[in-house]
């Protein structure tokens, strides 16, 4: 793993990041001052997808669950825009209308630097999983630099290393702490409303949690990104080619372990069931004969 100990461009020590509750702190301000705005934003495709999920588990007609489904599957499409528009909303301060307009600029640009994780992570994970969780901090903030800084692709993800770089494990726990606290408020509050309203509207439930999780999640990251651009700020007016070819390579053998991992699976579960149906033929065999290594022979000595 990272050493923290690195030292700065200047040669010196580097300085440590905020604490952890400073960082909840400013979070939670930013969180509650805009919080109007950041609930609007996800409230329209979580409330689709409540809708379409519900519209499914009653089901009625053929027709309800068919529109259930539909809906449920714009509700998807709607809520990748929603997460952009709220992305957009933490670090510009746009409004409800504007962050969602300005999502279609840089749904391009954002979609392919996710890609651009998703095989390069998973490179790292073949590479004996180590280097991909390693690579799952580097890339925490590269989609905020679409945005933020106007990065684009693997220039996304060569920065945010930077940024990252010398940091891994205090980032790794203020993400880590973060991600234990909202699943643990999440399981508590979905476990009280479920045991009032019933299981029967669960998703109503989730979509009422979303509308409060999920803006705390954007937002956390972005503060932390901050606190290291104030303790980076060279790294705003210049790009960092550093690890480029290491990701190039990994994003290689992630696409090669796109095609490979399939195949391996499929093969295996052939063989498991090709197996499987020998075993029972030979349990089904007559009574009185036996099983040698090379042959079956009858006990009558023939």
């Amino acid at each position: 793993m990272e050493n923290t100990t690195a030292v700065a461009a200047d040669g010196g020590a580097m300085r440590k990041m905020d604490p952890i509750k400073k960082l909840f702190r400013d979070t939670w301000k930013l969180y509650e001052t805009r919080f109007s705005t950041f609930s609007k934003i996800i409230l329209i495709p979580a409330a689709m997808i409540a809708v379409g999920s519900l519209m499914i588990a009653n089901r009625g007609a053929m027709v309800a669950v068919a529109l259930g489904g539909l809906l449920l599957v714009i509700g998807v499409i709607v809520f990748i825009f929603a997460g952009i528009a709220l992305m957009i909303s933490v670090i510009e301060g746009t409004d409800f209308k504007e962050s969602y307009r300005r999502s279609t600029k840089v749904f391009w640009p954002l979609i392919w630097v996710s890609i651009l994780i998703g095989v390069v992570t998973l490179g790292g994970i073949v590479m004996l999983i180590v280097p991909g969780i390693m690579m799952g901090i580097w890339f925490v903030f590269s989609r905020y630099l679409v945005i933020a800084e106007n990065r684009r692709g693997m220039d996304a993800l060569t920065q945010s290393r930077e940024y990252a770089r010398g940091y891994w494990w205090a980032i790794f726990g203020r993400m880590l702490l973060m991600g234990i606290v909202v699943a643990v408020a999440s399981a508590i509050v979905s476990g009280i409303l479920t045991g009032i309203f019933g299981a029967i509207l669960a998703p109503v439930v989730s979509a009422l949690i979303w509308v409060f999780v999920v803006p705390f999640g954007v937002v956390y990251p972005y503060i932390i990104y901050k606190n290291l651009a104030a303790l980076k700020p060279e790294l705003a007016t210049k790009q960092s080619d550093a690890s480029r070819g290491f990701f190039k390579a990994s994003g290689i053998v992630g696409i090669v372990g796109l095609i490979l991992i399939p195949i391996v699976f499929f093969a295996a579960a052939v063989a498991f069931i090709k197996l499987s149906q020998h075993r029972i033929d030979l349990n089904n065999l007559p009574a009185g004969w036996n099983i040698s290594s090379s042959t079956v022979s009858s006990t009558t000595g023939y």
